[in-house]
């Protein structure tokens, strides 16, 4: 299992969507898993302009599921990543690096 991270429109330089954790998982035929990640605020942040390490308020979309979340993987694996949105709300935060 993957967890892709996408970030507030206006932060500049990010990706489009950025890999953020993975988990090796075996699964046999009907078998459930319940798989878990943590997004600690230093694994949102992004590095800014001046080089310090920053988590920047905004809508934030987290994606997850066995490969990146893109229209190409959905039509070669059949399986759409699921996804959710939040919200940090405030002021940019400095995180140490």
């Amino acid at each position: 299992m993957q967890i892709y991270l996408s970030y507030p429109e206006h932060c500049k330089g990010a990706p489009i969507r950025q890999l953020r954790g993975f988990k090796r998982i075996s699964l046999k035929p009907g078998q459930c898993k319940t798989v878990s990640f943590t997004l600690t605020p230093r694994l949102m942040a992004q590095i800014d302009d001046e080089g310090r390490c920053v988590l920047e308020p905004g809508t934030y979309m987290v994606y997850i599921g066995g490969s990146q979340p893109d229209k190409r993987s959905e039509f070669l694996t059949g399986m759409p990543s699921l996804s959710a949105t939040f919200i940090i709300k405030g002021h940019v935060k400095e995180l140490k690096y």
